[in-house]
Formats: C-alpha cells, sequence, structure tokens
C-alpha cells in the first residue's frame, strides 16, 4: 500500500511516564509531538506538548511548545514567546548581586529585593538596570 501524508492532530511520537500506585500502573505524564498545521512538501509543522496528573488528579496537558516556538503554561494557544495562565516569577537580586546589565541584555527583568524605596522589578537597557517605577537607575 502506499503511504500517506500525516495530518494535523496526528501524534506523530510520544514517550508516556507510568507509576505504580500499589494496584496498578498509572499514566503520570506524557511527552507529545503532534503534527500542527497544514503539511507539504518537507513540511509537518508540529508542537510539543507536555502532560502531567495533578496532585488532585487531573491528567492534561500543563505546557505547549508551537512550532513558531510561543510557549504556553496553562495555555493550549500561546500568542507570544511565553504565556501563562498565572502569575510569573523573575529571578530575585540583592542590588550586589545583579548580573552584568549588558550581559543579561536590553528587556531583560529582575526583581531587586533591596532598593532604595523598596524592593522593585527592573528592566536592562542593555547598560544598566533601571527601575520600572520611574526608569531611574537602579543604585
Amino acid at each position: 500500500s502506499s503511504k500517506s501524508a500525516v495530518a494535523s492532530g496526528d501524534v506523530i511520537q510520544s514517550f508516556f511516564g507510568q507509576g505504580h500506585d500499589g494496584s496498578a500502573y498509572v499514566s503520570c505524564a506524557n511527552l507529545r509531538w503532534v503534527v500542527d498545521g497544514t503539511v507539504s512538501s518537507s513540511l509537518v509543522p508540529t508542537r510539543i506538548e507536555f502532560w502531567t496528573l495533578s496532585t488532585g488528579g487531573s491528567y492534561g496537558e500543563k505546557m505547549r511548545l508551537t512550532p513558531n516556538g510561543d510557549l504556553g503554561v496553562g495555555v493550549n494557544s500561546p500568542s507570544v514567546r511565553i504565556h501563562t495562565d498565572g502569575p510569573m516569577r523573575v529571578g530575585q537580586y540583592a542590588k550586589a548581586a545583579l548580573p552584568s546589565a549588558s550581559t543579561s541584555g536590553a528587556g531583560a527583568i529582575a526583581y531587586v529585593s533591596d532598593e532604595a524605596g523598596g524592593a522593585v522589578l527592573a528592566f536592562s537597557d542593555g547598560t544598566s538596570w533601571r527601575r520600572v517605577t520611574d526608569r531611574a537607575v537602579v543604585s
């Protein structure tokens, strides 16, 4: 028989994790590669899905990496590079321990725990770390 092309939604690879609960094996994790879009010559767009079993017993997709490189955490259709369904936490630093603003690159974000006036989010402009509240250099 001749081979036919895969279609959007087809699972093309999957790794399952199972654990024994004392009486039976339980599916507890799954890493899946799924066709995500129109298949054509030399092109099979693929997403990667990460499935886990929560402490409450809910088994399902928890994270997705799209063919375009967008990452969704708790979001199945991420619309930006990192899209979460909840708060995010960035690294916390004392002023003296902040990494180099130039090495971190413009747009990097950090939480400065001991800034004058209280803790604050700061961003790198590529040269200095600046407070998001007033753009002043962290000092």
